[in-house]
């Protein structure tokens, strides 16, 4: 009988252990969802920062926007 319950908490360690492995790569996944996002807002920061210097850019920056805006409403309009 010791052996029928050593091989079972050998089995349970594996699956433990499996478990762990797969929470370890969802963190290090969403770790590098995180850094993904905080790489686009500063971006925008950095954005901020241009428009803040440079008159011609802040214009770039509301043409670029107003251009997908009415890409976004044109098709309305057609109708």
């Amino acid at each position: 009988m010791p052996t029928r319950s050593r091989g079972q908490r050998i089995e349970k360690n594996k699956k433990i252990s499996d478990r762990q492995g797969i929470l370890e790569q969802q963190r290090e996944k969403d770790k590098a969802e995180e850094d993904k996002s905080r790489g686009l807002m500063k971006r925008f920061e950095g954005l901020g920062a241009l428009t803040q210097r440079s008159a011609a850019i802040w214009w770039a920056k509301w043409l670029i926007t107003l251009l997908f805006v009415f890409v976004e409403i044109a098709p309305s309009f057609s109708r």
